[in-house]
């Protein structure tokens, strides 16, 4: 990531060194989003090899529904205009996001389709630490549209415990998902009156993903677990709407308003891990606030 921002900023030093009459300004600020994750496993539905001393069993489990969650994300963005047209940003999000559900866990037997269904009594959390970061390079296209071309990663870690309440049996596990792709968009900054602007953001996304599982605790004697790398495909699109007030005297930029974003998943049955992702979706959305501080060098700003 580090690498990109470093070309970015070099491609467009370049741009401006060739139109110096305009400003070069540095941008720096920081983005909250308090945001509902309706996640894609909010199914219940996960799997789990299962190995005891004397099988091994590839189990898959189907836990009630988990509840959409919110939680705050923030975080940090950065982005530097060179001449009147070309520009670059990079921006970082964290929160942190709680889950629980409870109920009849079914789990049945892949590797042996005879072998009944089994059902009990049992409790699942998943604490999550969720991230999402941008980095997109921004051409104008006139005084109100422009189109973004950029890199987008996101991803999330967390901690599961499963409870088997009849028995008082648990596991803990620890798990860590991250997507890496590219984005294109299209945005538009309209001028309304005393310093307000109307802002909004169209893009798409496609992204490769990765998930890694490891059980790091149970209280079940002569059981381990094991669990493969997990892949997937994952696209889809983000909408943004704001309204920003520009504070000229000060530098400042104060905006607020609403983001949604859905991103669906496509995984083969041979890259299955712990989560079952293929023809699930994330949803996110949430209301949003930026502050930014601009600092502007040479030139005459239009």
């Amino acid at each position: 990531m580090k690498r990109i921002i470093l070309v970015c900023l070099a491609t467009l030093a370049l741009v401006a060194a060739s139109d110096s009459a305009y400003p070069f300004s540095i941008s720096l600020g920081t983005n909250l989003w308090h945001n509902w994750w309706d996640p894609a496993w909010h199914d219940g539905k996960f799997r789990m090899t299962q190995v005891t001393p004397t099988n091994i069993y590839l189990s898959s489990f189907d836990m009630p529904r988990f509840s959409a969650g919110s939680a705050l994300l923030f975080g940090p963005v950065l982005s530097v205009s060179l001449n009147s047209r070309w520009s670059v940003a990079s921006t970082f999000m964290y929160g942190r996001f709680n889950y629980s559900t409870f109920g009849a866990m079914s789990s049945w037997d892949r590797s042996n389709p005879s072998k009944p269904m089994q059902s009990v009594s049992a409790d699942m959390s998943r604490n999550v630490e969720r991230w999402d970061s941008d980095t997109a390079v921004t051409f104008a296209v006139n005084r109100v549209f422009s189109v973004f071309l950029g890199f987008k990663a996101q991803g999330y870690d967390y901690n599961e415990v499963l409870v088997i309440e009849n028995d008082s049996k648990w596991m803990r596990l620890e798990s860590a998902v991250a997507h890496y792709g590219a984005g294109l968009g299209v945005g538009a900054t309209v001028p309304l009156r005393w310093g307000f602007f109307l802002l909004g953001n169209v893009s798409g996304v496609v992204m490769r993903g990765i998930e890694d599982t490891e059980m790091k605790f149970t209280s079940m004697s002569g059981l381990d677990c094991y669990f493969k790398t997990g892949y997937f495909i994952s696209y889809g699109f983000t909408a943004s709407a704001s309204i920003a007030y520009v504070i000229s005297s000060a530098g400042v930029t104060l905006a607020a308003g609403f983001r949604y974003q859905m991103l669906w998943y496509r995984q083969a049955e041979r890259e299955i891990s712990h989560l079952e992702l293929d023809g699930t979706h994330d949803r996110y959305y949430g209301v949003t606030f930026s502050a930014i501080y601009r600092l502007t060098f040479g030139g005459d700003e239009d």
